[in-house]
């Protein structure tokens, strides 16, 4: 079992969950097993109608204890803001709030959320996109090994994913209307 497989896997079920509900488009970074480069990874995140950048990732510790989901967005050392037409805003503030939305709806689901975490190391993709990588649970805890090997889980990994950018893109809705 490989970490590629489960990311695959939540990721085409979280894309099928908004193409269906959303009906927006949805860019896939990779849609099969092959290697690539750090610029083809990011392609989808220069397009001009991408609003978010979703990172699907698992990971490992040295010890079998660690387990739970985690957010990670870029650090607050970010100074980058929003375009002319929106009030300026420190990107890693809309990035928080995304991670906040999906930590929400993941604990929601019965997903246990350890936290939001900075990473320096984040792929930044377009400089204003907010930006949460999510590290989907630990391969090393065997149980959340197990799981995460599970449809049924990634299903509910996927649908819980997709009730948080429902909510955060709701929201930034809401915003948008209620200064007009």
């Amino acid at each position: 079992f490989k970490e590629k497989e489960v990311n695959l896997q939540v990721a085409e079920k979280l894309a099928k969950q908004i193409k269906m509900k959303l009906g927006i488009p949805i860019y896939l970074s990779r849609d099969g097993d092959y290697e690539l480069s750090l610029e083809q990874r990011l392609q989808p995140a220069s397009k001009p109608d991408v609003d978010i950048w979703l990172l699907l990732h698992a990971q490992a510790a040295l010890s079998p204890a660690p387990h739970g989901v985690s957010l990670f967005i870029r650090p607050d050392e970010v100074t980058q803001v929003l375009s002319d037409e929106a009030k300026a805003e420190p990107v890693e503030s809309v990035s928080r709030e995304l991670a906040a939305q999906l930590a929400l709806t993941l604990r929601q689901a019965g997903f246990e959320v350890n936290g939001i975490y900075p990473s320096p190391l984040l792929s930044l993709g377009r400089g204003s996109l907010p930006t949460v990588q999510v590290e989907l649970g630990y391969l090393s805890h065997p149980d959340e090994l197990s799981s995460l090997q599970d449809g049924d889980y990634q299903e509910r990994l996927a649908q819980a994913l997709y009730q948080g950018i429902h909510g955060f893109a709701k929201s930034k809705k809401e915003k948008v209307n209620g200064l007009n």
